[in-house]
This record gives C-alpha cells, sequence and structure tokens, in this order.
C-alpha cells in the first residue's frame, strides 16, 4: 500500500482528478492523507469534497483527512440553521473576509445543492477533519505548529494556530537551503505541511526542507497539485493538464 500526501486543493476539481489519475490512485491498495484546504477559490469545492467522500467509502475508511484554516471558516458556517446558511447576504455580512477571499465560489458551490446534501457533507466529512495526525515517527499538519512544544502541547494551546502557522515552513528554510536532512523539527523524521504555497519561496516542486516537506505548490493560485509518495520519498505533480513523475 502506498501512502500519497496531496497537498491544498482549493475547489479544483480537475486538479485532483487528474492527479490522481496520472499516480494510477487505487482505493484498494493505496491511501490518502489530505494536508487540507480542499474549498475556496476553484468553483467545484462541493464536487471535491464529494470525491473525497466517495474515495474514502471506497478505501474502507482508511484515508486521513486534515483540516485547513479555510475548511475551518466553512464548518462554522455549516453549524447554523439551514434558513441561515441560504441566506447569502447573512452569511456574507458575517464571514465577509472568507467570502472575499475565496469563500464566494465555494458558497455558490453548495447553494445550489439540497439541504440534505449539505448537511451530509457537514457531518461525513467537515466534522470528521482532524487538526492534525501522527503515525509512525511523523506529523501530518495543515500549516504548522510551535515546534517548542509538543504538537499536543501546541494544539491544547491553540488549536487555531495549526491550521495559520508558517513559523515552522520559514524556520525549516532557514535552516536548510538545500534537500539535506540535517535538522529535525520536533523531534520527527517527517513533518508534511501545506499552506504556505513553495511557489512563492523559489520552489515549484516538493523538496525537503530540513525534515519538513511542504506539498503546497500553488493549486489555489494556478492548479499546480503534489502528491507525495511517503514510502518512495517521490511524488507525482498535476499541472494545468500536464504532468509530472
Amino acid at each position: 500500500m502506498r501512502t500519497l500526501i496531496i497537498g491544498d486543493i482549493h475547489g479544483r476539481l480537475n486538479s485532483l482528478a487528474g492527479l490522481l489519475e496520472i499516480s494510477s490512485y487505487d482505493p484498494k491498495k493505496d491511501r490518502l492523507i489530505c494536508i487540507g484546504d480542499y474549498i475556496d477559490t476553484g468553483k467545484q469545492s462541493y464536487q471535491v469534497v464529494d470525491l473525497l467522500i466517495r474515495l474514502n467509502e471506497a478505501s474502507g475508511g482508511s484515508n486521513v483527512y486534515l483540516m485547513g484554516n479555510h475548511d475551518k471558516v466553512f464548518l462554522d458556517i455549516l453549524e447554523y440553521d439551514m434558513e441561515v446558511i441560504r441566506d447569502r447576504r447573512a452569511v456574507e455580512e458575517m464571514h465577509w473576509e472568507w467570502f472575499s477571499m475565496g469563500g464566494a465560489e465555494t458558497y455558490n458551490s453548495y447553494i445550489t445543492q439540497s439541504d440534505q446534501d449539505i448537511i451530509r457533507h457537514r457531518d461525513l466529512f467537515y466534522k470528521k477533519l482532524k487538526y492534525y495526525h501522527e503515525e509512525d515517527d511523523k506529523l501530518y499538519v495543515h500549516a504548522g505548529y510551535d515546534y517548542n512544544m509538543t504538537i499536543e502541547e501546541s494544539y491544547k494551546d491553540d488549536a487555531d494556530n495549526l491550521l495559520w502557522d508558517r513559523h515552522l515552513y520559514m524556520s525549516a528554510i532557514n535552516d536548510n537551503r538545500d534537500d539535506s536532512v540535517t535538522k529535525k523539527f520536533g523531534g520527527y523524521d517527517k513533518i508534511y505541511i501545506g499552506h504556505t504555497p513553495t511557489l512563492l519561496y523559489g520552489d515549484t516542486t516538493p523538496r525537503y526542507r530540513a525534515n519538513v516537506i511542504n506539498v503546497d505548490q500553488g493549486c489555489k493560485i494556478n492548479g499546480t497539485l503534489t502528491a507525495w509518495v511517503d514510502e518512495t520519498d517521490t511524488w507525482f505533480q498535476f499541472i494545468n493538464d500536464k504532468n509530472i513523475k
């Protein structure tokens, strides 16, 4: 079984479907660990989440889906009564910043769905997202954490920091400017993150920065989506109808 770690998708169904195809993903043989931010900016957030729900069902529930900062805002909205959710003006007034940062596209993709399907997504997907995941000396978290604490302590101190932190990635860049693993933040063998598009810092492909691997290569910006294969430290990347293996 391969473990494919997938970066921020941001409502781009074509990128997700293309990445699964070029990686020859098989839900019976492979497992997905998605790093969060499934929605916003792209126009098919509902369709992305629906596909991820179906893939998890096909895999027997073996996939791991992490919470991103965009997902958390939308989960808060989904906790309202459906009457409020369907009042666009009310939602936009209460969450104007989210609306202006790509949330409008997510709202548009959901509001045409039935109440039952919206509630189904809330209960089967958004409410089950994890703030972090640990296994085999590896940490998976959307953005980062205060590595001067344990991940448990950082979560208890400020759970939202795991959705927004950029200090871990900046520290990893500053301490390691090549692919060598010379420092281990938090003592982990690997830390997988997303949230901060690496192309903003000169990396169009995923790579080690200390023991940190950032799998967000900018899908929100240009549709580039990456899947890192944990067992082999290789990767697949979908780039605007092209692909790299």
